[in-house]
């Protein structure tokens, strides 16, 4: 159940993230004349780190892939040209540029193992040697030899 609940997480996080890096994608600012074009590494950044962030929240790749799966639904979404004649992913370069560098970087972070699970702030190191039973046998022969 808990893997259930990580790839719908993980699938809802990617519709959301994946909506917003597809606008972002083509921004661009003016700085002392020079157009500079920060929207491409911005949203990459942005689902990278947010897919990378639902892994470790979740422990398990299944957050990852739900988020690559919905990264790609709605990315096909995007791309296709509305009734109204709308096309959000029109075909330039730096929408190229997206397409691949997400595509190959949102592949490579969800194969990746999960990083370690969040600190909640507490000191479980101790309750984890205790719980362990191979560790309580330790420590019951240690304490009867002194």
């Amino acid at each position: 159940m808990n893997r259930l609940i990580a790839f719908a997480a993980g699938f809802f996080a990617g519709i959301f993230g994946s909506t917003f890096a597809g606008f972002v994608h083509a921004g661009r600012g003016v700085a002392q004349s020079q157009i500079i074009y920060f929207g491409v590494p911005l949203a990459i950044a942005i689902l990278v780190g947010s897919l990378l962030l639902l892994n470790r929240y979740f422990q398990t790749r299944l957050a990852g892939l739900g988020f690559l799966l919905a990264w790609i639904v709605i990315t096909c979404k995007l791309a296709v040209e509305s009734f109204d004649g709308d096309l959000i992913l029109s075909y330039t370069t730096f929408t190229s540029a997206y397409l691949v560098g997400a595509a190959v970087l949102l592949g490579i972070a969800s194969s990746l193992r999960p990083l370690r699970p969040l600190d909640n702030g507490y000191d479980d190191s101790r309750l984890s040697e205790l719980s362990n039973e191979s560790v309580q046998s330790k420590l019951t022969l240690e304490e009867r030899q002194f």
